[in-house]
């Protein structure tokens, strides 16, 4: 699926202990300019069919995640 977009060097789906698929996996090209295509074509409006469930982003740490939700909350509050 992701190979369109260019070169991967290294793809994982992640698993439970019983070895069924979590929902979710990484995929890492070769260079940042595939990532951006298939970021910008896998979540824009135009989405190919049947993917509209999928969700591409890119990946970050945990401390970067808390990061953003700690902004993300601070501009609600300050504009209520």
């Amino acid at each position: 699926m992701f190979s369109k977009y260019g070169e991967i060097v290294n793809s994982h789906v992640m698993r439970d202990d019983d070895g069924k698929s979590k929902g979710f996996g990484f995929v890492c090209f070769k260079d940042w300019q595939s990532a951006q295509s298939a970021l910008d074509e896998l979540n824009g409006e135009n989405k190919p069919e049947g993917l509209e469930k999928l969700h591409v982003c890119e990946a970050k740490s945990k401390s970067q995640r808390q990061t953003e939700l700690a902004k993300k909350t601070f501009q609600f509050k300050k504009s209520m």
